[in-house]
């Protein structure tokens, strides 16, 4: 550029080696178009042009690189023409509303994730994000196929090959989720979000290096029970580089995750006058309204008070708190009726009378005389308990006992069947939510509960909890030890490479 005594000016030009707008001297006059009076103005023209949609990722405003989709967050994909990371489209119309904080009042549309749609809004014309579009069809074209993001109570909802969000089904086998995941509705979507078991029990990640600053992360180690920390490869503003769901902020939310044992029926044991869980024996019962149930904590068994099923179906419905989430549709076990009605919940706290569909509700109550792991049989034709009497032997199914039913004032037939994944002369492990087998992870000691051992299914290529419906654990001629407190099998690994087990018995 020449100088002709033009007054000299600060400019911004685009420079496509670092990807990013920068600044320089102008002596006034000739140059060329990559010239631009402001910072905005720059950005605003050169930087939507390195992404087909979006904007490219930036960490400490430089663009970032990549030779492939690994070396970006799950949120982006290699572009390869550029070489930067560039945001998938379902995490440009997952975006939430965002209006920027200038004076101006210019007409734009977002994609409402929620409810589908495309919405119009007022933009003020700075510090928005990518969900912002110029017209009603730009932002039906880029978003209308997109399925949003679910939100999981720990980790990320499973993805399709296509990067696409898995939509499950409780009820439709069609719509299964893969194995180590369930089917997860946050009040807005149903989504396959990992099991409290896999998370738990799964090794911990570093995730990938993406060019973010490493922190420290939380990890519960199931091999001695306890949460560590370790160093984890990335994480800003909500963009995290790879890893698993076994991966949390702090200590107190893995202990609260994974080493605060929850109860078979949902909640937490129950708490005395100081707050101190109840110890529970042959000799010391629980309150009515609770069982003594073996869980394990740390690397030993202890016995604590659970809430029955019956309890929990008996609750009145409590609409709970508003805590900035949108009101949902949930269902309780209405005890006058004896049938699930659908009530307005607010988002937060409230009872375990609590459920995300009707099926939930109805399949949970029904089995509310039922044992942990066992469920009632219901009669096919009438889709009620099947009736039967304590005084005549026969009057329940195969693997099926006369249990009376308090809650429903009349004898019914628990238990359950091989469920065509357990062995022979076996039984699983029956979610009583939607009539799902627990699933497990081979030689982890707590992937199963008491007297259910981890058994390979191969049709399925699964893991599920089977236990002998005899309680026979050990092989012909063989008896299993057991605590002397709690008259419990001690739990051991096969590959653990030491004997776990007291002298004369083995794993």
């Amino acid at each position: 550029m020449f100088n002709l005594n033009f007054e000299k000016s600060r400019r911004y030009y685009y420079d496509s080696e670092q990807g990013r707008c920068t600044s320089f001297t102008y002596n006034g006059a000739l140059g060329n178009f990559n010239n631009f009076k402001s910072l905005s103005d720059c950005e605003l023209f050169c930087e939507k042009l390195q992404c087909k949609h979006g904007t490219a990722l930036k960490i400490r405003q430089v663009t970032q690189r990549c030779n492939r989709n690994s070396h970006c967050p799950s949120t982006h994909e290699c572009q390869m023409d550029n070489k930067i990371c560039c945001p998938k489209l379902h995490a440009i119309c997952s975006q939430p509303l965002r209006l920027g904080n200038c004076k101006e009042n210019i007409r734009r549309y977002w994609y409402d994730a929620v409810n589908h749609a495309c919405q119009l809004f007022n933009y003020t014309g700075c510090q928005g994000n990518d969900n912002n579009f110029e017209t009603l069809l730009e932002c039906q074209n880029t978003c209308n196929n997109i399925i949003p993001k679910p939100r999981c109570p720990q980790g990320d909802a499973y993805k399709d090959n296509k990067g696409n969000y898995f939509i499950c089904s409780d009820s439709n086998s069609a719509k299964t989720c893969p194995p180590n995941y369930e089917c997860h509705f946050d009040g807005n979507l149903w989504g396959c979000c990992p099991t409290r078991e896999y998370t738990c029990q799964v090794s911990f990640s570093k995730g990938v290096t993406c060019d973010i600053p490493s922190s420290y992360r939380y990890f519960y180690n199931s091999q001695i029970q306890e949460c560590e920390n370790f160093l984890y490869n990335g994480k800003l503003l909500f963009i995290c580089c790879g890893g698993n769901s076994n991966n949390f902020q702090s200590y107190e939310q893995c202990e609260s995750y994974c080493n605060d044992r929850k109860c078979p029926n949902g909640g937490s044991p129950k708490r005395n006058e100081f707050n101190k869980q109840i110890d529970c024996s042959s000799t010391v019962s629980c309150p009515n309204t609770h069982e003594c149930t073996s869980l394990t904590s740390g690397n030993s068994i202890v016995n604590r008070c659970c809430p029955k099923r019956a309890y929990i179906c008996s609750l009145p419905p409590h609409q709970g708190n508003s805590c900035g989430t949108s009101v949902v549709t949930r269902f309780y076990f209405n005890i006058a009726s004896k049938e699930c009605i659908e009530f307005t919940y607010n988002g937060c706290g409230g009872n375990l009378n609590n459920f995300a569909t009707f099926e939930q509700c109805n399949n949970f109550c029904l089995s509310s005389a039922c044992a942990s792991g066992d469920i009632v049989h219901v009669n096919p034709s009438t889709h009620m308990q099947l009736e039967c009497r304590s005084d005549v032997s026969n009057s329940c199914p195969n693997n099926f006992t006369c249990t009376y039913d308090e809650l429903f004032g009349k004898n019914v037939c628990c238990g359950a069947t091989n469920m065509e994944v357990c062995p022979s002369g076996e039984k699983a492990y029956m979610n009583a939510f939607n009539m799902s087998v627990r699933e497990c992870l081979i030689n982890v000691s707590t992937s199963c509960p008491d007297y259910y051992l981890c058994r390979f299914h191969m049709q399925t290529n699964r893991y599920y909890c089977c236990a002998s419906i005899n309680e026979d654990i050990c092989p012909r001629g063989r008896a299993v030890y057991k605590y002397q407190s709690s008259k419990l099998p001690i739990r051991c690994i096969i590959s653990s490479g030491s004997n776990q087990c007291p002298v004369g018995y083995n794993c």
